[in-house]
This record gives C-alpha cells, structure tokens and sequence, in this order.
C-alpha cells in the first residue's frame, strides 16, 4: 500500500447574520462570514493540490 499520509488540519470560521428591521425592510438579511480564519494551508486526502486559504463571504438577501 504505496498511499501517502495526508496530516490531518482544523479550520475555524465566523458568521455573523443581522436582520434589518427598519420600515418596509423587515424581511432584509445581511450576512458576514470568514472561512479559514487563520488562512491554515491544508489539502484533502489524497489530493495533490492545497485548498482555498482565508475566504470572505458577504450577502444580502431580501425575501417577500
């Protein structure tokens, strides 16, 4: 069994969600998230390419 060892990793995240509550815009949501807070280099087993270091997301979504 010629299979390489991966080293095992651990990531930490963030997400922040507010809703607006403000006149007609009750059901308006903003959201904030890092992923890879650390930006830890790390890849998946038996993968030869690393992932996605520090990711920011932000969205804002309305619903009616």
């Amino acid at each position: 069994n010629n299979i390489e060892k991966t080293p095992g990793y651990v990531t930490h995240d963030i997400l922040v969600k507010w809703k607006i509550h403000k006149l007609m815009l009750n059901d308006l949501d903003f959201k904030f998230g890092i992923e890879n807070i650390s930006d830890e280099r790390y890849r998946k087993h038996l993968s030869r390419l690393d992932e996605t270091g520090r990711n920011l997301k932000v969205s804002l979504s309305y619903q009616y």
